[in-house]
């Protein structure tokens, strides 16, 4: 993952297990492979996390 921006957790009832991950592509820090597309990533944690206020 290059790029790391933001991270949440899902919302609704059904997605509270799952963390969305906002990514630059590298952009502020290219990596020795070259820029990337921007990508939006969600994964499965297991546990809930805190909602954003």
């Amino acid at each position: 993952m290059v790029g790391t921006t933001a991270v949440a957790f899902g919302r609704s009832s059904t997605d509270l297990t799952h963390l969305y991950v906002t990514t630059n592509g590298g952009m502020s820090f290219p990596p020795p492979t070259g820029i990337e597309s921007a990508k939006v990533l969600r994964l499965e944690v297991g546990a809930e996390g805190l909602p954003l206020l």
